[in-house]
């Protein structure tokens, strides 16, 4: 399965610059959530897997005051 995953992840790799401009096309609700998240005392960063770093570095960036949430 752990093979599965990376292969559809690397398939996904090609898609990014449509996801970009999809995220992009819906930066003012993304922008409302991060306003009603500013105060939030604590965040939990889920990963396993291929997913492992992402958390990982979330938390890094949140922990940094990267991300103020």
């Amino acid at each position: 399965m752990f093979a599965e995953e990376i292969g559809d992840v690397m398939a996904d790799l090609g898609q990014i610059p449509e996801k970009i401009a999809q995220i992009l096309d819906q930066a003012d609700p993304i922008r409302e959530l991060a306003r009603a998240m500013k105060d939030t005392p604590s965040v939990l960063f889920l990963g396993r897997h291929v997913g492992y770093p992402v958390a990982l570095e979330g938390f890094e960036a949140q922990r940094a005051g990267l991300y103020p949430c």
